[in-house]
């Protein structure tokens, strides 16, 4: 299956940000378990913010997230970017939109077939988000679980735990992202096309 994951990524040992396409092609097509190993620790992945749904304080493996269209992760990405919109007020951000492969070994834990599952996918706190990843014996390999900040439903999100269940990561496309308004992010792609999306908060 194909995912994609729209990211600001960084140059390996490096603290400065990819911003053109070439250079986040070279890496992913470079990318293997000895350079992905960030994105699965507490070390990686947004840990300005502490905590994300599937990935509590104190849990020991970090999530990747991915979603199976490729709009979708622009509202969620968009949604992490309006934490801080007054102070990112229209800046640009030069995104990239990942693609990769996903193989899982088991088949996904789909939060949609739980009982507590509107509670678990609350959009205004991973209080029982946490509490229900917590309650496995042990971390499971992936869940998957549909998109609360893309308007437009259907886009179906994954939360991946093992490294090993994911590969083949290449750049599919570059976008420019500017925070609007408090609710608001701009899409430009590279045909100077743009779509304004505004994700549920």
């Amino acid at each position: 299956m194909t995912l994609f994951r729209c990211s600001v990524l960084k140059k390996r040992n490096s603290n400065k940000f990819l911003d053109t396409p070439d250079e986040v092609y070279a890496v992913g097509e470079v990318l293997d378990e000895v350079d992905w190993p960030d994105h699965f620790k507490r070390t990686g992945g947004i840990t300005s913010q502490g905590v994300t749904r599937f990935g509590p304080e104190g849990y020991d493996t970090w999530p990747l997230y991915a979603s199976e269209k490729d709009d979708t992760t622009f509202y969620e990405f968009a949604y992490w970017k309006l934490k801080d919109w007054e102070n990112e007020l229209g800046m640009q951000t030069n995104a990239s939109l990942i693609k990769l492969e996903f193989h899982p070994n088991d088949k996904p834990i789909n939060v949609q077939t739980e009982n507590d599952k509107d509670k678990i996918l609350d959009i205004s706190t991973y209080v029982h988000s946490h509490q229900w990843i917590k309650g496995f014996a042990n971390i499971p390999e992936s869940i998957s679980y549909p998109s609360v900040r893309d308007p437009h439903g259907g886009g179906i999100n994954f939360a991946v735990y093992e490294e090993n269940a994911v590969s083949n990561f290449s750049f599919f496309q570059s976008v420019t992202m500017i925070i609007l308004d408090e609710f608001n992010v701009e899409v430009i792609f590279p045909n100077k096309t743009k779509v304004t999306v505004k994700p549920i908060k």
